[in-house]
């Protein structure tokens, strides 16, 4: 992938780092094959040009086991966990699982504290504000060291961003 100079300083600005996590907003887009089979998430998402310049962005900052997906269906994923073809949007959490957008931030939060302390460790969160929000404001379980290069932005400002 050609990278531009706004790609190249997002990864320059934030480093490598072996102990970083970095969470990656999953898309409304999703590759469907015939027939429907699961795929690592990084393949289901990879429709997306947006999800694959964070993606890009992700795996130059840290290290592919430190890469989740948030997922609007499954919360906490892998990069490489193998996942069904699904339809659904940000927009879509209240009325197909019946909470709100904060709620699901607190199930990410709740399994991300598997996997680190969520409280101490930095955690690189490439996804909009609206998502971004929902992981750092009113939860009970905090974020110490959370990076948002991309919370200041809406969806447009993060597509240009991210171009």
């Amino acid at each position: 992938m050609k990278q531009t100079a706004e790609l190249t300083a997002l990864t320059g600005e934030l480093g490598y780092d072996a102990d970083r996590i970095v969470l990656v907003a999953c898309s409304k887009r999703k590759r469907y094959i015939e027939p429907v089979s699961m795929r690592p998430a990084q393949d289901l998402y990879s429709a997306s040009p947006l999800f694959a310049r964070a993606m890009s962005v992700a795996l130059k900052i840290a290290p592919q086991t430190n890469v989740f997906i948030l997922s609007t269906q499954y919360d906490l994923v892998r990069y490489n966990q193998p996942l069904p073809y699904y339809d659904m949007s940000l927009d879509d959490i209240p009325a197909k699982r019946g909470i709100s957008i904060g709620q699901w931030g607190q199930l990410i939060l709740d399994e991300l504290s598997q996997h680190c302390d969520p409280t101490s460790t930095e955690v690189v969160i490439l996804a909009s504000r609206r998502i971004s929000d929902a992981l750092t404001q009113g939860s009970p379980l905090r974020l110490g060291n959370a990076v948002t290069p991309l919370s200041g932005l809406d969806i447009i400002a993060v597509c240009k961003k991210l171009k």
